[in-house]
């Protein structure tokens, strides 16, 4: 049985850096599911080689399932380690994840694509997307907070790696992107030159996570059986609290606790509410950036390098903040921190309706919908467990969570149904007056 020494803190003087780099090296592969931003243009316009007239709304549509699969495994993801084990689990993982990827490259349709990609794949993806921090919460007992940020800023810096990577398989000429479809007024495909290297794109990226889980997977010190059924299990929420959060004597928390004593309380509560409606409103501008930006810039921006440092960097952007989101909302409180992001997020659609050309304007304007991005991993998460204590917080944040789905869904069909009639100028006004209805909410907010 493996010695409960190996999971000794960080304040003994044995001190097990392996495990933290194992822990950083898998989530690193797991937030390859923040790629689809800057591949979603390539993966349309390969497909397009095959089915004639198929467009980019037609994909996004269909991104929702593979999101719904990722969250649906992961309220299960500690449960199937601790009942299959961690090590076997993650063993599974790193094998199958990555072979769905690279099996995904002989697909002939979209159909088949979705099917294999963002089904059989992301499956995978979500059985194994909290079992590097579970491993490090048990290896660092006494900073479970230094944990959960590592993780945090992993997921959300693989972009930063699988963009430019993804970037340099499919396009290293940064060939531009002329092919127009006159059913799609907002929107340019890339050609055959381009086209034609998606597979070997995904082959790469195929190989690129199974390195990174393969790294975590030999770093990692999985628990035993024994160890876990003495340690609380992890709850999915955990994946973006800040160190203040996830610290639960750094908030006083038995008053709280003591006036919500139940979930189902807290959910029917104005509080919550307010907060769900304020996270998943503002995310409207983060979720249209993310993964639009190069759908819309390349219609306005003919430099598919440049776009894919945008994507990079504002992977740097959202790390940086969901990391030190609980710091500042300590020192500043939730409602200031919002009322700034929300405020910059309302002034930047319309900065990209009239100068989106600008190539420093639409670099700023792109980082503050991963400003905002980064801010809802950290600074709701710590206000939920500031009104309603860490344990029921914890349990709430998982839920809010949500609202990443629900934007993204909602978005992708006012594309599919309005882009044509009010075009992405339309699209951007009306984001700007969804975020002024969570500026509206936050300012309701007394702290």
């Amino acid at each position: 049985m493996q010695s409960m020494e190996s999971f000794r803190p960080l304040t003994t003087e044995k001190r097990d850096y392996k495990t933290m780099f194992g822990v950083f090296f898998f989530q690193i592969a797991m937030g390859s599911a923040n790629v689809w931003g800057n591949i979603i243009v390539y993966l349309v316009s390969w497909i397009r080689l095959k089915q004639d007239g198929f467009l980019l709304e037609d994909a996004a549509i269909t991104i929702p399932f593979a999101l719904i699969f990722i969250y649906a495994m992961i309220v299960f993801s500690t449960k199937i380690g601790d009942h299959f084990g961690f090590r076997r689990t993650m063993t599974v993982v790193t094998i199958c994840y990555p072979l769905f990827v690279v099996l995904s490259s002989f697909s002939n349709s979209w159909f088949m694509f979705v099917f294999v990609y963002c089904i059989l794949g992301c499956f995978f993806l979500g059985a194994g997307f909290m079992l590097p921090m579970y491993c490090g919460w048990l290896a660092y007992p006494d900073h479970k907070g230094q944990v959960t940020g590592v993780v945090a800023s992993a997921s959300l810096l693989s972009p930063l790696i699988f963009d430019w990577g993804t970037y340099w398989l499919v396009n290293p000429n940064n060939l531009a992107a002329n092919v127009v479809d006159p059913r799609d007024k907002e929107h340019r495909y890339f050609g055959p030159e381009v086209g034609n290297n998606v597979p070997y794109m995904l082959i790469g990226m195929g190989a690129m996570i199974f390195f990174f889980c393969l790294c975590g997977l030999v770093l990692i010190k999985t628990p035993d059986r024994k160890e876990n059924e003495q340690k609380p299990m992890l709850s999915p929420a955990t994946l973006h609290q800040s160190p203040e959060i996830a610290s639960p004597e750094t908030i006083a928390s038995t008053e709280k606790e003591k006036e919500w004593p139940s979930v189902g309380a807290a959910l029917k509560s104005w509080e919550f509410i307010r907060l769900y409606a304020i996270n998943l409103f503002g995310l409207f501008y983060a979720v249209f950036i993310s993964t639009f930006y190069k759908s819309y810039g390349l219609n306005v921006i003919q430099n598919d390098q440049f776009l894919t440092f945008v994507g990079a960097s504002g992977s740097c952007i959202a790390a940086t903040t969901a990391y030190l989101g609980g710091h500042m909302s300590d020192r500043l409180g939730f409602r200031k921190l919002a009322v700034g992001v929300y405020i910059a997020g309302i002034i930047a659609p319309f900065l990209l309706v009239k100068f989106a050309s600008f190539l420093g304007i639409f670099y700023v304007s792109s980082m503050v919908g991963f400003l905002i991005l980064g801010s809802s991993g950290s600074l709701f998460p710590y206000e939920l467990a500031r009104v309603f204590g860490p344990t029921i917080g914890s349990t709430l944040s998982g839920i809010l969570n949500t609202g990443n789905v629900v934007a993204f869904a909602c978005l992708v069909v006012i594309i599919k149904l309005l882009l044509n009639q009010i075009l992405y100028s339309g699209i951007l006004a009306l984001i700007c007056g969804v975020v002024c209805v969570s500026l509206l909410l936050t300012l309701t907010i007394r702290t």
